[in-house]
């Protein structure tokens, strides 16, 4: 059963927001380790889904039906999303990991 397009919306948007709040709040479990760093591409991959299905139900809702998604300012600021998430959550790996030997250790 299909939905219209302003409905599709809230439900994407509305995922697109649990999914990277959720990835938020557990960034730094998520960079902890190589398997729930590749979990979290794939989660980040459902985000990326889910916010190009908000942008092209948004442009169907203000432009028509007809509106389709276009490569460069769909598809491509979309990609961007998770990608700068990623590279945020690399970064917060790699910073614990460069500072973490200057930590003091407590037995």
């Amino acid at each position: 059963m299909a939905v219209s397009s302003s409905i599709s919306l809230v439900i994407s948007l509305s995922l697109c927001i649990l999914i990277f709040g959720g990835m938020q709040m557990f960034k730094s479990n998520i960079a902890s380790t190589e398997w729930k760093t590749v979990a979290g591409g794939f989660v980040g991959s459902w985000f990326f889904v889910f916010s190009l299905t908000a942008m092209n139900n948004l442009e169907s809702t203000l432009f028509g039906e007809g509106f389709q998604s276009q490569l460069f300012p769909d598809v491509i600021s979309c990609l961007a999303l998770p990608c700068l998430y990623a590279v945020l959550c690399i970064e917060y790996a790699l910073l614990h990991v460069l500072y973490s030997p200057l930590l003091p250790c407590t037995i």
